[in-house]
C-alpha cells in the first residue's frame, strides 16, 4: 500500500509520532513526554494532539494510523486490553478514538511487534521471514514474526519472554534496564557512560549482564528458532560492552547448528517502533 502513514510508537516514558512512506521512510517526526501517565483521558488527549499535529504539519492526505503500544491488545476491535508501564492506559477503545477523531483507518499492535516489523520492512531483517525482534528497555519484549507474519498468539499476548522464570526471579529482572537498577542502583546510560571512560567496574557490569542476556535469548530460540534475532531498546546501544559475554553465554545453552546459522544483530534502524507502527500498513505480515 502506498502513500503516508502516521506511525505512533507509545512508550512507558514518551510518545514518538511520525509520518511515513514506504519508500522514503520517516518524512518528519515530533516526540513528546507523557503529560500525565495516571489519567486515561489526558493520554488519550495527548496522543490526539500529537497525531493532529504531523497530520496538519505534512499537508496531505494520509491512507492511516498505525499505532504500537506496550499492551495486550484486542486486536480485531483495537482495544487497549492492559497496559504495562501506563497502568491507568486500559480498557481504551482507541481504535475506534482515532478513527472516529481522523476519519482514516487505524490498525493497533503491541509495540514489540511493531518493532519486529519496523526491522522486517526498514531493518536488517529485510531478507528474513522467521524474525525475533527483542526489546531490551525497562522491559523484555520480543516480537515473534513466523514465515513472514506476525504472530500474535489468541489475545496478543505471544512473546512476553520476560515473565518467565529464569534463575530466582524472571528474564525481565535479569535481561532488562531494570537489572542495572535494583542489583546496583544505576541507569543503565550512566553505566554505559562509565564504560565508555573505562570504568571497571561498569565493564563487569555488563559483562555479567552479558551472561543473563545470553540465557534469556536462548530461551527465545530454543522456542521459536528465528532466522535472525534482533536487539532493540536502549539497551542495546551499550552491545559492545556486552557482546562477547552474552554471544559466549547464548553459544552454551542453544544447539550448536542453531548457533551456527542464526544472524544476531543489535538494530540501527532509528524509530524502528514507529516504522513498524506504520508498517502495519505497508506490509502484510500484520494479518
Amino acid at each position: 500500500m502506498k502513500g503516508i502513514v502516521i506511525g505512533v510508537d507509545v512508550g512507558g516514558t514518551n510518545i514518538r509520532c511520525a509520518a511515513v512512506s514506504r519508500d522514503k521512510g520517516i518524512i518528519k517526526i515530533q516526540k513528546e513526554k507523557i503529560a500525565n501517565k495516571n489519567s486515561k483521558a489526558k493520554i488519550n488527549e495527548q496522543l490526539a494532539n500529537i497525531i493532529g499535529k504531523i497530520k496538519t504539519s505534512i499537508n496531505k492526505k494520509i491512507i492511516g494510523i498505525g499505532a504500537g503500544v506496550p499492551s495486550i491488545i484486542d486486536l480485531k476491535n483495537g482495544i487497549i486490553n492492559e497496559t504495562f508501564n501506563l497502568p491507568a492506559w486500559h480498557n481504551v477503545p482507541l481504535k475506534k478514538i482515532l478513527e472516529s477523531k481522523f476519519n482514516a483507518p487505524v490498525r493497533i499492535n503491541n509495540d514489540a511487534k511493531c518493532f519486529a516489523l519496523g526491522e522486517k520492512c526498514f531493518g536488517c531483517a529485510k531478507k528474513y521471514g522467521n524474525i525475533a525482534g527483542i526489546i531490551l528497555g525497562t522491559g523484555f519484549g520480543v516480537g515473534i514474526i513466523i514465515d513472514n507474519k506476525i504472530y500474535a498468539g489468541s489475545n496478543c499476548a505471544a512473546g512476553e519472554f520476560g515473565r518467565l522464570l529464569l534463575k530466582d526471579k524472571t528474564i525481565e529482572d535479569y535481561c532488562a534496564g531494570k537489572f542495572f537498577k535494583n542489583k546496583y542502583w544505576i541507569k543503565g546510560e550512566k553505566l554505559a557512560e562509565m564504560a565508555k571512560n573505562g570504568n571497571k567496574k561498569a565493564l563487569r557490569i555488563f559483562k555479567e549482564y552479558g551472561k543473563n542476556l545470553g540465557l534469556g535469548v536462548a530461551t527465545v530460540v530454543n522456542a521459536i528458532d528465528p532466522e535472525i534475532v534482533v536487539l532493540g531498546g536502549s539497551v542495546s546501544k551499550s552491545y559492545n560492552f556486552f557482546r562477547k559475554p552474552f554471544l559466549d553465554s547464548l553459544k552454551r545453552h542453544v544447539y550448536k547448528s542453531v548457533y551456527r546459522n542464526i544472524v544476531i544483530k543489535p538494530s540501527r534502524l532509528d524509530e524502528a517502533g514507529v516504522l513498524g507502527a506504520a508498517s502495519l500498513f505497508f506490509n502484510q505480515a500484520h494479518e
